[in-house]
């Protein structure tokens, strides 16, 4: 009996043994060591136009605030210089009574220091001619006057402007078929004011 509890001792013992040699064997196994490398985020390259610094020559342009009125306009202005620029325009009324059309003519002659096309500053003499007309009769107003302001090409062209100034009506006239009458001059100046939108080109 003792005999037979000794060896089922020695068998215990040895397969004990070899368990603990197996996961000592399988501990030992190291793992790779993997090494993190870093990427750099990736940035978007933004190019940026470069300006173009378009000069503008012409100009198609029209007064704002007396279309409130039914007193509709429209401007040309042209370049004729490196800093010189004329402008015709014409207004007329849409509204009409006792049988009278109402019309207006008139051109700037603009100085423009900075050199830029229509755009920026700008100052020169003008002149318009105010003319009502019916049946038989026209009669005419005449003003000389100055003006300055300054014009901003926004994008694609679109231009806003602002522009002050005096103006001094220098005769008047009716006239009936081939007969003319000359009336005195208002006296006095008045002032005018542009705040026109445009498109340049």
């Amino acid at each position: 009996m003792k005999k037979m509890m000794s060896l089922v001792l020695v068998v215990v013992l040895a397969f004990s043994a070899s368990l603990f040699a197996a996961s000592t064997k399988k501990a030992s196994v190291v793992a790779p060591v993997t090494k993190a490398v870093a990427v750099a985020p990736v940035t978007k390259a933004v190019s940026v136009a470069p300006a173009t610094g378009e000069i503008y020559e012409n100009m198609l342009v029209t007064n704002v605030w007396p279309w409130l009125a039914m007193i509709y306009n429209i401007g040309y202005e042209r370049m004729i210089g490196p800093n010189l620029s004329i402008r015709p325009r014409g207004t007329w009324v849409g509204v009409s009574g006792y049988g009278v059309n109402f019309f207006g003519l008139g051109v700037d002659l603009f100085w423009h220091p900075l050199q830029k096309g229509i755009e920026g500053w700008y100052f020169g003499p003008r002149y318009d001619a105010w003319i009502a007309s019916s049946t038989g009769y026209t009669g005419m107003m005449h003003f000389i006057g100055v003006m300055a302001g300054y014009n901003i090409v926004i994008a694609n062209g679109f231009t806003t402007q602002i522009g002050l100034g005096v103006q001094l009506n220098i005769v008047n006239s009716v006239s009936a078929g081939t007969s003319s009458t000359t009336i005195a001059a208002l006296p006095g100046t008045l002032p005018c004011f542009d705040a026109a939108i445009g498109w340049a080109f």
